[in-house]
């Protein structure tokens, strides 16, 4: 328990910090410096969301004999107490209009996105959820309470609905307005995303409430359902819902926008949206918890997540824990490697390195992704501070504060709301607070708990009924006949009455077991801010605006007022029935502690002014309301101004401005150090058409075949041999692959592809075109290959010591592959056996080590794929075009090979190449080796197509870039004339099918 000195009054505080105004400006600088560096922006920036913030409801005139079915809507949050906005439009003889209100809920991160226009002009793009359709002559709301269809309202299957409604829907968006929200100079823009029916159950019933969200917070299948569920057709709808949004971007991407993806529903976004647009800018935020890779392998389709996730810049969460957690399973999951972020400040605004700030440490972790790094980094949300203190002086809530302060005099008041879902906790609560009522029995009879449980996103009848159970059990055992303990209503809860319940708390007790971010514990604060100095200084007590009204019907306040009257008879003395006003009932209080779990969030920058808990370790609960309950004012008022200065810290005002920042710093920062651009292919075919002589080298796993996990599936697809044989029959052409395979693999699956020529193992072996199967060339013949014994050693020493690892023989090196072993001790064991044998072999043998993806490889001095690029080209001096592409770092000596061709280098003098040192590798020892003589290259540098496979932020020494083997094989075929085939044959795409695994044997 932290210690306090309370011999001092805190005073109330008034400043924001870091200032949002002075984030704008440094958002405004980064801007204009990543414009100078030729990086293009638009100014805009496209928010892709689940839903839509508003409610769509249709008005249809009366259509004879003819009726609209009404399946089960999709559970979704609803408006409250909401304006409606109606436009009118015609649907051909067939009136109709659109009733436009305000969806309920993420309030938080929506406050964020709109306060984004305040410097940029913003675009939501949103599936529009159910369609709700008044029957003739209704004009109630469209829902009620809890998000059911009203009375005389139909929900509209997605199919019913015609084209002209559809675009009626599109035209509302354009004026819809919020009521009541802060003013900025650029309106928002709403772009509806339609699901069909299925697609939009499978996708948010079942994939994301089935599958992800009980996974993300640590709730395996098996705890929430008595059957083992089938994921497979889940995740098909899973697919198809993030295809559609998708799509909707591609309608409306402008060059320049930022993206920002949000949340759990649209993990597999980022990766496809990066297909379409290479150059985009996009950010992904996912505001549940992310859980440990122990727990996220369990998720049959994992990989997919991940690489999805993966298609990001930037890859944002709630917690440092969670972006470890991330971290840790693209390592473990996927192969992949940390590697240094990018960022020099995402965490705030005027930071130096290591310093604590809004969004996290300056200084993020990342992932390489086939040589693109993949920012990571964390910002808790926060709420919208300065709303939530407007909305807490409404006139509205004095009355119910003071009725309840009244009804509970010189009793404590405990208040709690959550959704009724098995993460937030209730359950504990409720058995934390029978353990206090046990254990400190003086609290029996003096303090109430007030829980308010809004119905779940998906019912649990069985949580339901455990509440109701624990509910009854408390009040029979500790209850009377004139005191209740514990007061549950399961119902959606009134602003006013929220407020009020916070404000007049005593103690707020949060338990959720998982929570991404809560935003009952930071209203609370604000709350008692309010009750505790108001707009006017310390003592100055409730200040709330208007006047006082009377107590509305119907609400949670009037419920606990009429089920204590029906317990223990009328309140009396305490409300003037001849107004309809309650009597104050005291001065300024100090403000109310907060006990909240340390599995949330925000608990990190709450932790010095809460009471942590641990919701499982029921006595450490009980000791902690107790503790807050006899906490003195001092304590008290010393830890409301920690919690306070953290929840107007954390605003989403801040939130949304960091996220920006860090999406512009990455931009800045990676994009404009090295942006390889797209492979031409109008430049390519116009030089290819012209020349009298080509030369085309190819790797071949990652650049003709997608990487697969298990090596002996990379076969080639029908179109690449189309292409490689299509190249070959041309007389102009001379064709090689040049893979780090051996020869009986190339033999196995393109050794019939006679026209072709071959380097296997790295440039050890090679085949010549025309020559037939197994008739290969060793290199290193004349080589004292004795070396691979001690090698061999070695790595049998490490391979005992790392499990999962193994040794690979080739005829002229050695593997050592680690990619099945434990990530963080193959790679501890990687860099220790490549220490000794730097140390120890290499300045005594004529070898080399080649550290390659989840391998060490030893091969000769002088044997690798540049050598073989510089053979060709020396054999080749008249060719006029050359075309080269690979994607790893063993391409990369390719690309080295061939940079003397670079045009800084030829643009005004001839290129005179010497024999390569590989002309002599076959040279029998004692023999004469044969006179070799320096040729002219005639080649023009803008002929050379070296080409890196990936993204262009990709590090490369190659010329140009290209995203996958797909792309690679399409350029081929047009080349020869067979780019327009109806059926080719592509290797899949990037990600399709999505189980494709990063390992594979260059």
């Amino acid at each position: 328990m932290d210690s306090f000195n309370t011999g001092s009054t805190a005073p109330p505080l008034t400043t924001r910090a870091p200032n949002v105004d002075t984030l704008r400006d440094a958002v405004s600088k980064l801007e204009a410096d990543v414009k100078s560096k030729g990086v293009t922006l638009s100014g805009r920036i496209i928010h892709l969301c689940h839903y839509l913030p508003i409610v769509s409801t249709l008005q249809r005139t009366p259509q004879p004999d003819k009726s609209i079915p009404s399946p089960p809507g999709t559970p979704e949050h609803r408006p409250v107490d909401a304006e409606q906005h109606t436009t009118e439009k015609a649907a051909g003889s067939a009136p109709f209009s659109w009733h436009l209100t305000p969806r309920r809920g993420h309030t938080a991160m929506h406050s964020g996105i709109r306060s984004l226009s305040a410097t940029h002009k913003q675009v939501i793009v949103a599936y529009t959820g159910d369609i709700h359709a008044h029957a003739p002559g209704v004009t109630a709301p469209a829902i009620v309470g809890g998000g059911a269809a009203a009375p005389g309202v139909e929900t509209v299957p997605m199919e019913k609905l015609s084209s002209e409604e559809k675009a009626g829907l599109g035209e509302a968006l354009k004026t819809f307005k919020e009521e009541g929200g802060q003013e900025y100079p650029n309106d928002m823009e709403y772009v509806p995303v339609w699901l069909g029916d299925k697609t939009a159950r499978g996708h948010y019933d079942g994939y994301c409430k089935a599958t992800l969200w009980p996974l993300f917070h640590y709730l395996l299948w098996q705890d929430v359902t008595n059957e083992i569920l089938s994921h497979d057709g889940d995740f098909k709808a899973y697919l198809a819902a993030n295809l559609e949004y998708a799509h909707a971007v591609k309608k409306i991407y402008q060059l320049g926008d930022l993206i920002w993806i949000q949340d759990y529903h649209l993990l597999l976004l980022p990766k496809l949206i990066r297909q379409h647009h290479p150059d985009a800018h996009i950010g992904l935020f996912v505001h549940t918890p992310f859980p440990s890779s122990e727990v996220f392998r369990a998720l049959p389709r994992r990989k997919e997540i991940l690489d999805g996730m993966l298609g990001a810049s930037l890859v944002c969460f709630q917690t440092y824990s969670y972006s470890r957690h991330f971290a840790s399973s693209c390592v473990r999951v996927c192969g992949y490697e940390t590697a240094a972020g990018y960022g020099t400040g995402m965490g705030g605004v005027g930071v130096t390195p290591g310093q604590s700030t809004a969004g996290g440490k300056v200084g993020h972790l990342g992932i390489d992704v086939h040589g693109h790094v993949v920012e990571i980094m964390h910002c808790p949300v926060g709420i919208d501070a300065d709303r939530v203190e407007m909305d807490s002086r409404r006139p509205g809530i004095k009355p119910k504060l003071e009725a309840l302060r009244a009804l509970y005099q010189g009793k404590k008041i405990i208040v709690g709301r959550d959704k009724l879902d098995a993460v937030k906790g209730v359950v504990q609560k409720l058995k934390a607070f029978e353990k206090l009522l046990l254990e400190f029995p003086e609290w029996r009879g003096n303090v109430v708990l007030i829980q308010v449980t809004s119905p779940a996103l998906s019912d649990s009848p069985k949580l339901e009924r455990q509440v109701s159970e624990l509910v009854a059990h408390i009040n029979g055992e500790y209850g009377s006949l004139d005191f209740i303990p514990v007061h549950h209503y399961h119902q959606h809860i009134k602003k006013d009455e929220f407020y009020a319940l916070l404000s007049v708390a005593d103690l707020a007790l949060i338990t959720p077991l998982r929570d991404g971010m809560n935003t009952t514990s930071m209203e609370f604060v604000i709350c008692q801010q309010q009750v505790a100095y108001g707009a006017g200084g310390a003592g100055s007590g409730v200040n709330f605006e208007g006047d006082v009204v009377k107590e509305s019907s119907g609400g949670v306040i009037s419920s606990v007022i009429e089920g204590v009257k029906s317990a223990v008879g009328s309140v009396v003395g305490t409300v003037n029935t001849a107004t309809g006003s309650v009597l104050p009932l005291e001065e300024a209080r100090a403000p109310s502690p907060l006990v909240m779990s340390e599995f949330m969030g925000i608990s990190n920058a709450m932790s010095k002014g809460a009471l942590q808990i641990n919701p499982w370790n029921l006595g450490e609960v009980a000791a902690s309301i107790n503790h807050g309950l006899t906490m003195d004012a001092g304590e008290k008022k010393q830890r409301h101004e920690l919690l306070y200065k953290a929840v107007t810290t954390h605003t989403t005002p801040m939130w949304a401005g960091v996220l920006v920042k860090s999406l512009l710093e990455k931009v800045g920062g990676e994009n404009t150090a090295h942006q390889t651009p797209v492979l031409d292919r109008a430049l390519m075919a116009e030089r290819y058409a012209s020349a009298k002589k080509r030369l085309f080298m190819f790797d071949y796993d990652g650049t003709l075949t997608p990487i697969v996990k298990t090596p002996s599936m990379a076969t080639p697809s029908r179109a690449t041999l189309t292409a490689l044989t299509k190249l070959s029959e041309d007389p102009k052409n001379v064709v090689y692959i040049i893979s780090g395979r051996n020869g009986d693999f190339l033999d196995e699956h393109l050794g019939h592809l006679t026209g072709v020529g071959f380097s296997a193992e790295h440039g050890c072996f090679v085949r010549e075109p025309g020559a037939e199967k197994g008739t290969w060339s060793n290199l290193t013949k004349t080589f004292d290959m004795s070396w691979m014994a001690e090698v061999e050693e070695i790595f049998k020493y490490y391979t005992e010591r790392t499990t999962g690892s193994f040794i690979e023989l080739k005829n002229a090196s050695i593997t050592w592959h680690y990619r099945a072993s434990d990530p963080d001790w193959g790679s501890f064991q990687c860099k220790q056996c490549l220490d000794l044998l730097e140390t120890n072999l290499v300045p005594k043998r004529p070898i080399e080590v080649l550290v390659g993806k989840k391998n060490l490889e030893v091969r000769p001095i002088a044997i690798n794929k540049g050598e073989i690029v510089k053979r060709l080209l020396y054999n080749n001096p008249d060719a006029e075009f050359v075309f080269c592409a690979g994607d790893d770092k063993t391409d990369e000596d390719m690309f080295r090979a061939l940079c003397l061709l670079r045009p800084s280098v030829v643009e005004s003098q001839q290129v005179i190449m010497q024999p390569p040192v590989s002309a002599f590798f076959s040279i029998t020892p004692n023999s004469t080796p044969p006179e070799l003589k320096p040729v002219e290259l005639i080649i023009k540098p803008d002929a050379v197509f070296s080409t890196a496979v990936g993204l262009p932020t990709k590090k490369t020494l190659a010329f140009w870039h290209d995203l996958s083997p797909r792309e690679i094989v399409q350029s081929m075929l047009e080349l020869v004339g067979e780019g327009n085939s109806p059926d080719p044959g592509l290797p899949p795409k990037d990600g399709e099918p999505i189980d494709q695994a990063a390992t594979k044997t260059n």
